[in-house]
């Protein structure tokens, strides 16, 4: 027998099994995480990618909108970073607009209490839903009525700070997507909801990249700030610049150590690592679609985490349905934030059995049906009876494909 520690949150585990029937995805850590974030996203604000110096870009008088997404790693230290480069530029604070997509829960996130050093902001929650918050932008090449949050359509330069991914609906995010569909209608987000793919997923420039990228050229040339998650929270690159450039960039590093391939097992088991408070069913979801593909059908997945986050509209519908696939086909209907999630979660129920360690109250994770977990140790008695076992350490940031 040999043993294998499993990190998940700020805790470990260890599991005794024999050597032939376990294999790990990858190494514990995927990249070594920056020493300075701010540093490191002021050096790439300076030399960016296809795009002139971001203070060089900036008049004192332009008003900047800037797109963010809430849940990036380390996004405090980022903002940092952007905030002196305006500063350097003399655009003055009460000209900048932080604005985010549409919240699954409208709540204060984890960042706002880290970043008291910011300063205040003028803070922005999209909503898709109101008209007067809406601007017409352009027709696309394909005769789509591009109509995008008003706030970032009048501004002097939009700057989007975002997460380098893979996705089910883009298949690589490249920092567009927060800007197209994320601040786009809501007849526009609801159709690329019922988009996701288990076979595009991996893909780095699909067609929803593409027409992203043509709204971001239509918007003007954007100023992209993309981060590579690693694991425990931290950021392993901050790449800046032209959309394409970035795109290009950080799919090359997401390519080198997030893909990886590996042979089907009776037990998939998904961490996740970092601090519990960040910890959400967002990123459930993710690892389950991850251990989703590479599950033996009937074979069992469980996941490692301490999500203990509110419940999302979409997953208060799937704890009140009759049957998974009612309540993500009301969630497509009424264009909710989580669809994708939500798609994510129940295709994994397809596959196989889910149990889940949580922080969430058990009658809840039963309700969202998957077998809860109470304790870490439980995991052996499930361990010991597969045949075989595939660790997939922070399974919601990597993408596996089957040998």
């Amino acid at each position: 027998m040999s043993k294998v520690t499993l990190s998940f949150a700020r805790e470990q585990t260890v599991l005794e099994l024999e050597p032939d029937v376990v294999q790990i995805v990858g190494s514990p850590t995927l990249l070594a995480p920056l020493a300075d974030t701010r540093a490191a996203t002021v050096a790439a604000l300076e030399e960016p990618l296809d795009f002139p110096p971001l203070y060089r870009a900036l008049t004192p008088d332009d008003h900047i909108a800037l797109v963010v997404a809430e849940d990036l790693a380390e996004l405090p230290a980022i903002l940092a970073g952007v905030l002196e480069q305006l500063e350097r530029a003399g655009v003055q604070r009460s000209a900048v607009t932080l604005v985010v997509p549409p919240r699954q829960i409208d709540a204060e996130t984890v960042w706002h209490r880290k970043a008291d050093h910011l300063g205040p902001l003028h803070l922005e929650v999209h909503d898709p839903r109101d008209d007067r918050k809406l601007a017409y932008l352009a027709n696309t090449k394909a005769g789509r009525r591009v109509y995008l949050n008003r706030t970032v359509v009048d501004a002097d330069q939009v700057v989007v700070v975002g997460r380098a991914a893979f996705d089910p609906v883009f298949g690589f995010t490249g920092g567009v997507a927060e800007l197209f569909p994320g601040l786009s209608d809501q007849p526009t987000r609801q159709a690329f909801l019922a988009r996701p793919s288990l076979s595009q997923t991996g893909q780095v420039h699909g067609l929803a990249e593409t027409e992203a990228e043509e709204v971001g050229w239509l918007l003007g040339m954007p100023f992209f700030i993309q981060g590579v998650e690693t694991t425990d929270d931290r950021l392993s690159m901050v790449a800046a610049g032209g959309a394409a450039a970035v795109r290009a960039h950080t799919s090359a590093a997401l390519l080198r150590t997030v893909l990886h391939r590996a042979t089907s097992a009776d037990l998939v088991i998904a961490t996740l690592t970092g601090d519990p408070e960040r910890q959400t069913l967002t990123q459930v979801a993710a690892a389950l679609e991850t251990a989703g593909r590479i599950v033996r059908p009937g074979g069992r997945i469980v996941v490692l985490s301490r999500a203990r986050a509110a419940l999302s509209a979409g997953f208060e519908l799937l704890r009140q349905a009759e049957r998974p696939e009612l309540a993500l086909r009301q969630a497509r209907q009424q264009g909710m934030v989580d669809a994708v999630s939500l798609w994510q979660w129940i295709t994994a129920l397809q596959h196989a059995k889910v149990a889940l360690l949580s922080d969430l109250a058990n009658e809840t994770a039963e309700e969202l049906f998957v077998t809860p977990l109470e304790r870490p140790e439980q995991l052996g008695r499930l361990a010991a009876s597969a045949q075989s076992v595939l660790i997939i350490p922070d399974a919601h940031r990597r993408l596996v494909h089957l040998a």
